[in-house]
């Protein structure tokens, strides 16, 4: 096979590599953008950051599995300006919806964990407003993250 190195129609091989090269990228990276979800029209840049709420208890098994292994590397990651994080952690499961476990600043959310009832559970509020209340372990996986994703989260 032989290597064309002489210019064709005034452009030369390499600079038709470069051009070719440049418009993949182009495309590519257009095509990614439209693959995302188009950011909320009512969220403006500031607004006050989501309030993550996570429900558990001391004696709550898929607690512990959650705490030990996803938290420490979701703290990790948080930006504090978008996402902020706060925990009501009882003693045992039976007092985990209690008024005297919650402090007096996430009293507003607890009728809605109580409807969601069972430990653990995660609540997210956008601008005083209940968005999210889910519970169970396997929440966390398929619909907290997702929903943080979508909000600009890692």
């Amino acid at each position: 096979m032989q290597r064309v190195t002489k210019a064709v129609g005034g452009v030369a091989p390499a600079q038709v590599a470069r051009l070719a090269a440049v418009l993949v990228i182009t495309v590519g990276a257009a095509a990614y953008g439209a693959s995302r979800p188009a950011p909320d029209p009512d969220r403006t840049a500031d607004s006050k950051p989501l309030l993550l709420l996570y429900v558990g208890a001391e004696d709550c098994a898929p607690c512990h599995a959650w705490r030990r292994d996803k938290r420490d590397a979701f703290l990790a990651s948080l930006d504090p300006s978008r996402i902020i994080y706060r925990e009501v952690v009882a003693a045992k499961t039976t007092a985990a919806f209690d008024e005297a476990t919650w402090p007096d600043d996430l009293r507003a959310q607890l009728a809605d964990a109580r409807k969601v009832g069972g430990v653990p559970q995660w609540i997210v509020v956008r601008d005083d407003r209940v968005v999210m209340s889910v519970g169970g372990l396997t929440q966390w996986q398929e619909r907290v993250l997702p929903m943080l994703h979508d909000e600009g989260w890692n």
